[in-house]
């Protein structure tokens, strides 16, 4: 399968991350416009239950391994976080509190592998984009319909809910998460990747995330990365919002049309470094972004630019991030690592905003501060052992035998 493959690809994930990324906005409008006492509140919980449940990733990861083809068990998610929201819309405000969080909940268990599930199904999985540089650049774009979806999804929930109503919006998130999820069975089948795929446990994942060096660098600087940048985004956002709503607007903006200026840069010209490496070097840079934030905190209009910058420096770490999980897990624990590393990220992020709220008290520029400090010092902890394996690397080389081509 080639770029044709691809395509349909970008097109399903976009389709379901869509609804992902929308409905935490959609919820807020809906109870403002249903739930009478308390609406931000009641929101907070139901956003909480669409998200609490993605710590089941490294849970429901084996299902890929065992699968005869991991396209249903992703479709099926698909299918069931759609129907959690289109069941979930209408009973906002008119059933209990207690009831109407089993069908939000219900929509955040299939998360999971509408993040890494899905991008376990890139043809890239199977080396079948051919080349590396094909390769890095399908993942390129796997990390913008992030973007994408995060910049487009809010302005069309608030669109639809402007011109119609929030639960339209969410009625028609859920019919494109539903389209998207069917279009998932249109991609190429992919099966098991050897026998002893059926035998594929949690256990086994976590072994492998944490014997094999590479891999536990990479994962832990993605959760740190979504720890302090889903913090810094809320704080950045109170921060702008304090010279007034418009400003709020154009940093989250700014923001998401950084991750997609970024994602459009890599998909047009891929990324040549070793995984890990890159891992380091993004993140000290969206340390460095965060304490640059930070002194600039006064003016939302270079606030913005800074956000700007810091969405196109994550870009970078997402593709850095996804790659790592095709190219340094064996195939069989591939699809799996994809779950487990992705559902965790969605944790550690919900975590990262929780603690910014609980932070808001020390004021938006000194929390950015200290967020660029612990992502800086997160890069400079792990840089000394991508250190020690070049240098491994370098020493076992013989003498006489050149570099190879990459």
């Amino acid at each position: 399968m080639g770029w044709r493959g691809v395509v349909l690809f970008l097109v399903s994930a976009v389709l379901v991350r869509s609804m992902d990324a929308g409905a935490g906005v959609g919820l807020v409008l809906l109870c403002t416009d249903r739930v009478a006492h308390q609406p931000v509140r009641v929101a907070g919980m139901l956003a909480a239950a669409l998200t609490a449940l993605h710590v089941t990733g490294p849970l429901s990861a084996p299902l890929l391994g065992r699968a005869r083809d991991r396209r249903w068990v992703v479709s099926a998610a698909g299918v069931l976080a759609s129907a959690g929201v289109a069941v979930g819309t209408p009973v906002v405000g008119s059933w209990p509190l207690a009831a109407a969080l089993v069908p939000w909940a219900l929509a955040g268990a299939g998360g999971p592998m509408l993040t890494g599930g899905l991008s376990s199904l890139l043809p890239t999985a199977s080396g079948d984009c051919g080349e590396s540089g094909d390769a890095r650049r399908a993942r390129a774009l796997d990390a913008l319909t992030y973007g994408a979806s995060a910049t487009i999804a809010p302005a069309l929930v608030a669109l639809l809910a402007t011109t119609w109503s929030s639960g339209a919006a969410l009625l028609a998130l859920a019919a494109s998460g539903l389209a998207g999820s069917l279009g998932v069975l249109a991609l190429p089948r992919v099966a098991a990747a050897s026998s002893v795929q059926g035998r594929v446990t949690a256990r086994d994942v976590a072994r492998h995330l944490w014997r094999e060096p590479g891999p536990r660098r990479v994962v832990a600087l993605t959760w740190v990365g979504a720890l302090t940048v889903s913090a810094a985004l809320l704080t950045g956002t109170a921060l702008a919002r304090g010279q007034g709503s418009a400003e709020a607007g154009w940093v989250v903006s700014a923001f998401g049309l950084g991750g997609v200026a970024g994602g459009l840069c890599l998909a047009v010209r891929p990324l040549r470094v070793q995984l890990d490496t890159g891992m380091v070097l993004a993140t000290g840079a969206l340390g460095t972004v965060l304490a640059g934030c930070a002194v600039v905190g006064a003016d939302p209009r270079l606030l913005a630019a800074g956000f700007g910058a810091l969405g196109g420096v994550l870009a970078v770490h997402t593709l850095l991030s996804l790659s790592a999980r095709g190219e340094l897990s064996p195939p069989h624990l591939a699809g799996a690592v994809f779950v487990t590393v992705g559902g965790a990220k969605v944790a550690f992020s919900s975590a990262g905003t929780a603690l910014a709220g609980f932070a808001a008290a020390w004021g938006g520029q000194r929390v950015l501060a200290v967020l660029g400090a612990v992502t800086v010092l997160s890069a400079l902890g792990t840089a000394p052992g991508v250190r020690r394996r070049a240098e491994l690397s370098r020493t076992a080389r013989p003498a006489g035998v050149g570099r190879a081509p990459r």
